[in-house]
């Protein structure tokens, strides 16, 4: 993995602590709320994809950005 060659690093990296703490947040303090596993989920599922597309852009290898893809 070439990490410093990745484009928009910084903004994905900032966009994953975001994520966490938008959910411990949502965990936090709507648990008793209606439909604040839907919320969960969601925010739960961008940061999946947040690191997903960190992953894809790291490596290298054409067969491991497909896999990430």
């Amino acid at each position: 993995m070439i990490w410093q060659h990745i484009p928009y690093y910084k903004e994905l990296i900032t966009l994953i602590f975001v994520s966490l703490i938008v959910i411990t947040i949502i965990y936090k303090s709507s648990r008793l709320k209606k439909y604040w596993r839907i919320r969960l989920f969601i925010a739960a599922g961008s940061l999946s994809w947040f690191v997903a597309k960190f992953l894809e852009l790291g490596f290298i290898d054409t067969e491991i950005k497909l896999f990430w893809s």
